[in-house]
């Protein structure tokens, strides 16, 4: 055999063992991940560029999220909020605090801007913002909190400030498959029931096994998303009907995977319902398994109803990199994602537009005082 023959043979071997150890997007990641904030230009005019195209770059990434990058949205927000685009600054502002904790300023901020933005629709969103950021702060950032909610017109987020309230039209139902633990079950029915207002019926099969295709991987057997979603969706097409239920999941003890990626947790499938998966989501410590479990069915189901992910990293359905990140993140629904659940409710009969609730509205507060932390 020819020597070149031989080197082409293993460069070939070698980018196909690379092509099976690398998910594509992880590939794409690392092909046209932008540069951090202190590789950029120090001249003014070329920073901003370069802010710009990271950001239309980081956008074109979609759901590959770039953890470590949240920070060019921020500078380039500062940039438009000083030239008086607040609704620009606003929108940058949202998608940046998605990928990784922020300063409490950089909050803060998005709730100015999209006060200042105008009109009654962003000043009840930055009072939404003002009360989540408010739940998640710490004792010595109160007075922050208070100056902004003054200096806006906004009210109070400890004291003055409801959320809109969520009751599903209809029952959420659950299939688990497999073996479930009994007090897991218990913990996402009753978080639903809490959260979401809802009734939810509980089909189980501790019986289950999965007869579609699969891979080897993690020391175990492990199910493409789609096709075990469908194989279910056919055996359990009663409890999985779409007409009778606001909301659908399914629960799997197996491990299961999507195209371009080693493993997911969950995933809403073609058909609609929410697939979750809470073999990786083991751990010693069965509290914190059976948490993880309960935060995962609050977000699929939030995601199933097509609901966007909070810019605050702390609520439930914000978006996660590993375990790290998602045992940081609290079982609340915040108050960004309730009132946009509140604006897709239908209108009254009549036409009528849907009114927000009165406490949602921000209102003069005065002089506000703090909260006791005590």
């Amino acid at each position: 055999m020819k020597r070149w023959s031989l080197r082409k043979i293993l460069v070939c071997l070698m980018m196909a063992i690379g092509a099976f150890a690398l998910p594509w997007q992880q590939m794409l990641v690392s092909l046209v991940m932008p540069k951090q904030l202190a590789q950029m230009s120090s001249d003014p005019g070329e920073r901003e560029q370069e802010l710009r195209s990271a950001v239309w770059r980081l956008d074109q990434m979609g759901n590959v999220l770039p953890y470590g990058r949240g920070s060019i949205y921020v500078e380039l927000a500062a940039i438009e909020a000083d030239r008086g685009r607040h609704q620009r600054a606003a929108a940058l502002l949202a998608r940046g605090l998605q990928f990784e904790p922020q300063p409490l300023e950089a909050r803060l901020a998005l709730v100015r801007n999209t006060a200042l933005a105008g009109g009654s629709a962003n000043r009840a969103l930055a009072a939404a913002y003002l009360h989540d950021v408010s739940r998640f702060a710490a004792p010595s950032d109160a007075g922050d909190i208070i100056h902004t909610a003054t200096l806006l017109g906004l009210p109070n987020p400890w004291t003055e400030y409801v959320p809109p309230a969520l009751s599903l039209d209809r029952p959420v139902s659950i299939v688990a498959l497999g073996n479930i633990p009994m007090r897991t079950l218990e913990a996402i029915t009753r978080s639903l029931e809490a959260s979401l207002g809802a009734t939810v019926i509980v089909t189980s099969d501790p019986g289950f096994q999965p007869v579609t295709k699969n891979r080897m991987s993690n020391g175990g057997l492990q199910y493409e998303v789609d096709a075990l979603a469908a194989a279910i969706g056919r055996e359990y097409a009663q409890a999985l009907e779409a007409r009778r239920f606001a909301a659908r999941l399914v629960i799997v003890d197996v491990d299961i995977f999507a195209f371009g990626l080693n493993f997911i947790y969950a995933s809403v499938t073609k058909d609609g319902s929410s697939l979750i998966s809470i073999d990786r989501f083991s751990d010693a410590d069965e509290g914190l398994a059976r948490m993880r479990a309960t935060k995962q069915a609050l977000t699929s189901l939030l995601d199933q109803l097509a609901f966007a992910r909070p810019s605050h990293s702390a609520c439930v359905n914000a978006n996660s990199a590993g375990h790290a990140s998602f045992d940081g993140k609290t079982d609340v629904i915040c108050s960004e994602t309730l009132l946009s659940i509140f604006r897709r409710q239908p209108a009254p009969a009549g036409g009528a537009q849907a009114q927000l609730p009165q406490a949602a509205l921000p209102v003069s507060s005065g002089q506000a005082s703090a909260p006791d932390f005590r």
